[in-house]
């Protein structure tokens, strides 16, 4: 652990969905109390934990940070299973709205960010087709995009649209997808594979259960802050993949970075490894929500 991070510093916050569900939010606080706050949003089959690099290097820069443990992942109380299942619009519409307000009350002093990646990153974009004009300082994509498989080069983008259909007709027969065999993502809820199934088919939020506006439609009246990240080595979700998820919301304020570990004397990263090497990122996360926060003074 670094010595910057004390253990007061770190909690752990238990968050109750509308439907009973139950998470916890794993929180480290910043010296300052109405500092920023970070709400990250973790990807298909990680848990909170795999987080804590991160949450420990926005804490050290003077943030808040809350990393919530998805539905079915953790310490969430829900297991996909055959008689269990649930899909994007679940997490969006009923687990994140109820993240934010857990979030709001520990911290309420505090603007808030959201902080998606991957997975995380759909959803934020979801809850905001829900809320456009969300009271958020803004939204961070990292390494976070609409994984249209035509935005892959042949034959990358043909596995990918084989896979669309293969991962959901598995969790069909087997009632939920174990992930870890094929090497992506986790032990995922029928619902959430057929989500992504279908994104990548369309290029689309094509989500089942949706009951908001349309996404696309709604994603367009966004005006709200937007930084978006890809990394080098990202094969899931390559520097197109991202660009694609950002045009959705061509009315955001789009600040765009790109990791490169040689440009920047840092640790070369891929999809999954950049929460335990989060420096530049961070850097670069905080250097935004600072001028962010000046720019909310000076109104």
């Amino acid at each position: 652990m670094n010595a910057a991070i004390q253990e007061d510093a770190r909690e752990s916050l238990r968050v109750e969905s509308p439907d009973g569900a139950t998470t916890t939010l794993s929180i480290r606080v910043a010296r300052r109390t109405d500092a920023p706050v970070v709400l990250c949003l973790p990807a298909m089959g990680i848990e909170a934990r795999f987080y804590a690099p991160l949450a420990d290097a926005l804490a050290e820069a003077g943030l808040h940070a809350a990393v919530l443990d998805l539905r079915g992942l953790g310490t969430s109380s829900v297991r996909p299973s055959r008689t269990v299942d649930f899909g994007y619009a679940t997490i969006a519409e009923v687990d994140l709205p109820a993240a934010i307000d857990a979030v709001r009350e520990r911290f309420p002093s505090s603007p808030l960010v959201l902080l998606g990646h991957s997975l995380g990153g759909q959803v934020a974009a979801l809850y905001l087709a829900r809320h456009p004009d969300a009271d958020l300082l803004g939204v961070a994509f990292v390494a976070s995009g609409l994984p249209w498989h035509r935005l892959w080069p042949f034959p990358v983008g043909l596995v990918v649209h084989t896979m669309s259909w293969v991962f959901p007709l598995t969790a069909r027969v087997l009632g939920h997808f174990p992930g870890r065999r094929f090497v992506f993502a986790g032990d995922e809820a029928r619902g959430v594979i057929s989500d992504w199934g279908r994104i990548a088919r369309t290029g689309r939020y094509a989500v089942k259960g949706w009951t908001g506006p349309d996404p696309e439609r709604a994603l367009r009246e966004v005006r709200l802050p937007v930084l978006g990240v890809s990394l080098e080595n990202d094969r899931f979700t390559p520097k197109p993949v991202v660009d694609h998820l950002i045009a959705t919301m061509p009315a955001a304020r789009v600040e765009r970075f790109h990791y490169d570990h040689r440009a920047h004397d840092a640790p070369p990263v891929d999809h999954v490894r950049w929460p335990r090497h989060p420096r530049v990122i961070v850097e670069r996360i905080e250097a935004w929500i600072r001028g962010l926060e000046a720019e909310r003074r000076g109104r």
